[in-house]
């Protein structure tokens, strides 16, 4: 979900002796992904279903991984229906039901994507990733303390997952508890130094935290890639970049990539206009953030949490 953090586990199927045709269609499809190609990925998995030589166990891996083409591409109503009929054919697939809850969640559907990531747990209750995003979706429920809950399963699970660090971290910095949110981002940037979301947030934290950092944010920065978004979020930190270029940086031809770095953008100016006192000005870039950041961008319940600060 930031970007969306929310975490995609792609299905793949293990190449074998494809010598059916639906068989080659879906292993076609796999290449496809691999490479980057949703195009040729759609096409090739589409074929495949409309094989009739396919398994029903290969009939649910394909639409698995077309559901999963089709949220890549922000298509999530495509999503759901590949994912319901992968649910038809097998009632107890974990992966239909953790990535019918990744879509029910990017549409903003937190009870639908709840239930999902409920039944998900209950047939594997081993999965950090169905933990981290029901965290996820909590945080945006604003059920603070059970996104917490989550987030900690996910790291007693898999103690070097950095994204849980990072949704742990920025539910601390929603409540307030800005020393406990800096604590987290180091430690996922302990894991990824190269991450900038950590570097980011780990900034205001410190600064919220009454903390100066900036001999420590600029050694950090150093290591993130400042050309490309969200390296270009740092470079106007350190006043590299006008708030007016920032903005400049977020468009895109990609409506829906646009749609994520404008949302970042407009919270990340707030965030430096409140660094620098300048409630007023901030606000209106706040309320903007609430109103364009799709569900489950941290940037999101940020806003929501600092706009309540400011008291507006």
């Amino acid at each position: 979900m930031t970007r969306s953090i929310m975490a995609v586990v792609v299905v793949l199927m293990l190449a074998g002796m494809a010598q059916a045709n639906g068989l080659d269609d879906l292993n076609a499809g796999v290449a496809a992904e691999k490479r980057g190609d949703l195009d040729a990925a759609l096409g090739s998995y589409t074929r495949a279903l409309d094989s009739a030589e396919l398994t029903k166990e290969n009939q649910t891996i394909a639409y698995l991984n077309r559901g999963l083409v089709y949220g890549r591409r922000g298509d999530y109503d495509a999503a759901l229906r590949d994912f319901n009929a992968a649910l038809r054919l097998n009632p107890n697939s974990v992966l239909a039901y953790y990535n019918r809850g990744l879509a029910y969640g990017a549409k903003g559907d937190y009870d639908a994507a709840l239930r999902d990531f409920n039944a998900a747990l209950r047939l594997n209750p081993n999965d950090a990733n169905a933990y981290n995003n029901r965290g996820i979706v909590y945080g945006e429920k604003g059920d603070y303390d059970a996104a917490l809950r989550d987030y900690n399963a996910a790291l007693r699970l898999n103690p070097n997952y950095a994204a849980a660090y990072i949704g742990r971290g920025v539910i601390h910095f929603v409540v307030g508890r800005f020393t406990d949110a800096a604590t987290d981002f180091a430690h996922g940037l302990r894991i990824d130094p190269k991450s900038a979301y950590d570097t980011l947030w780990l900034h205001l934290s410190r600064a919220r935290a009454g903390r100066a950092d900036t001999d420590e944010f600029v050694r950090n920065a150093a290591a993130v890639d400042r050309k490309v978004w969200p390296g270009l979020v740092i470079a106007f930190f350190l006043r590299q970049l006008s708030a007016d270029q920032l903005l400049m940086a977020a468009e895109s031809p990609d409506g829906q990539k646009r749609r994520g770095q404008r949302c970042q953008a407009v919270f990340y100016i707030g965030e430096q206009e409140i660094l620098d006192q300048k409630l007023e000005r901030a606000t209106p870039h706040l309320k903007e953030a609430l109103d364009v950041c799709p569900p489950g961008y941290y940037e999101h319940i940020g806003a929501k949490a600092e706009l309540s600060r400011v008291g507006k």
